[in-house]
């Protein structure tokens, strides 16, 4: 799965005997994994920025933090050559992986990873309608402007 491959690249990175020299240069590896970075970066922005998803407080203030981590090691990655600090690379790497736990029932829930014009389908009839019966059907008939019954 996508998301497993940057979960254990991370965990390599986070490894002290990790060569980070790799991460330096333009391998299709760093490539990919740079990647894979920007579209987790891009769906925590996302989650930052509309937090229906969150069920309390707490849940946001890891978001944030995660974001925030995540942001600063992609700044740490994006250095090249010899000025590439691999005990900071390596202290990001387990502070973001300490938070995948908290924050995985967010990123990985399926309608996720969706492309954005999707999230409006979410409202079509039958998404609404999908709620295993706990919706009612309203028989009352309409009323007008002018307070008299109209058709449905």
């Amino acid at each position: 799965m996508y998301a497993d491959l940057f979960w254990n690249w991370l965990e390599k990175v986070a490894s002290p005997s990790a060569d980070v020299s790799r991460l330096a240069s333009f391998s299709p590896e760093y490539l990919r994994m740079k990647d894979y970075l920007r579209a987790h970066l891009v769906l925590l922005g996302e989650l930052k920025d509309n937090p229906v998803m969150m069920e309390n407080k707490k849940d946001m203030e890891v978001l944030v933090s995660l974001y925030e981590l995540m942001m600063q090691f992609r700044t740490t990655v994006s250095i090249i050559g010899s000025m590439l600090d691999k005990v900071t690379l390596i202290v990001l790497s387990k502070k973001v992986l300490s938070r995948r736990s908290k924050i995985a029932r967010f990123l990985y829930k399926p309608d996720v990873w969706k492309e954005p014009e999707d999230d409006w389908s979410n409202n079509s009839q039958g998404a609404v309608n999908s709620g295993h019966g706990k919706a009612k059907e309203n028989n009352k008939g309409m009323k007008n402007k002018g307070g008299k019954k109209g058709k449905k």
